[in-house]
């Protein structure tokens, strides 16, 4: 048996609400955003552990960075469904001391299969799809210029941008109602799980101490997880507060940006095909600070390149989307100022 740390009920305060009786073992938005960062940050760590290895071990972990997204989900699905199983919440909610508890059921309900598989799906297959669609977007977005899109490529540039903006603030809703006390459950995920979250009691802890299943970071010696908690909570939570803070600024340069602005000009003029002036490309580098730069990097929007493609006048590797829009206006090379025509762009396939 681990000893209880005495000082657990305070860490898992009581939120006092007097209109709202769930108010009182709910957790307070800050460590639900805690939580949710650290969710949000597991792949991504994995992810740069994965490249440091990989410059060592050379291609033997080929295999595994080809496949990581796939692989990754397996072991998130496992890793997940441990802890539903074991401690009805996820990885990240029990690490805060947390719990999933089904709407008007008693919590020992949970392990049956339906309420874990809903979960399942929220927590791990959901977020794998969404990487795979902003990949899409990101590579239908890179071609869009040098292709003309067609068929569902073309409506998936028009609707899935407002997609993710009506999530956004499906999100910022359900937290603001959280906030205030509208709600028990701060994220449409759970809402669809039809359960909310809870902090763990003293006779949670007990019962996990007694089946001799406590989690390392709830044990009392462990000050390491407390420390940890703190560390990753503050950074979520200024962040999260600063992106509220710039809502409205947001929504402004997404309403404006190309696709919807042209939409919203043809409303206006009453015209099919209203064109937007292309912004003019500013601080190109000049031939000897291109030579300086980073090898992987694109000299007009000084990025990792991507579709790399060479401008045969001149020898220089751009993305695809860069170059093909600057000789289409210019005519020219951007770092020698040769001139150039598209006939002269090459693709380099890796």
């Amino acid at each position: 048996m681990f000893p209880l740390n005495p000082n657990f009920a305070t860490v898992l305060g009581a939120r006092t609400d007097a209109g709202n009786p769930c108010a009182m073992t709910l957790p307070s938005i800050f460590e639900y955003l805690a939580q949710e960062s650290l969710s949000g940050s597991m792949k991504q760590g994995i992810r740069s552990v994965l490249n440091l290895f990989s410059h060592f071990s050379g291609r033997r972990l080929s295999f595994v960075d080809s496949h990581f997204d796939e692989l990754f989900l397996l072991l998130h699905l496992f890793l997940e469904n441990r802890f539903l199983k074991r401690f009805s919440a996820s990885f990240s909610e029990n690490f805060y001391g947390m719990k999933r508890v089904p709407w008007r059921m008693n919590a020992s309900s949970f392990s049956r299969l339906g309420y874990r598989f809903r979960s399942l799906f929220l927590i791990v297959v959901l977020p794998y799809i969404h990487d795979k669609f902003e990949r899409l977007s990101e590579q239908i977005e890179s071609e869009r210029d040098a292709i003309r899109q067609k068929g569902w490529r073309r409506l998936f540039l028009r609707f899935y941008p407002s997609l993710k903006a009506l999530l956004f603030l499906v999100t910022l809703l359900f937290q603001l109602a959280f906030v205030f006390s509208f709600s028990s459950v701060p994220s449409l995920s759970l809402l669809l799980a039809k359960c909310r979250l809870e902090k763990l009691t003293l006779s949670d802890v007990a019962q996990f101490d007694a089946e001799g299943q406590l989690p390392f970071h709830l044990r009392r010696t462990n000050v390491f997880a407390r420390l940890w908690r703190s560390l990753v909570s503050l950074p979520s939570t200024l962040g999260r507060l600063f992106t509220y803070a710039l809502f409205l600024v947001q929504f402004l340069e997404y309403f404006y940006s190309d696709e919807l602005g042209r939409r919203f000009g043809q409303f206006v003029e009453g015209r099919r095909n209203i064109r937007i002036p292309t912004h003019p490309f500013n601080n190109l580098p000049t031939e000897q600070q291109t030579l300086c730069m980073e090898v992987d990097k694109c000299p007009i929007c000084r990025r990792t390149r991507k579709n790399d493609t060479v401008l045969t006048v001149s020898g220089y590797v751009f993305c695809h989307s860069c170059i093909f829009n600057f000789v289409r206006i210019e005519h020219c090379c951007p770092i020698t100022s040769l001139p150039a025509t598209s006939n002269e762009l090459v693709k380099i396939y890796n």
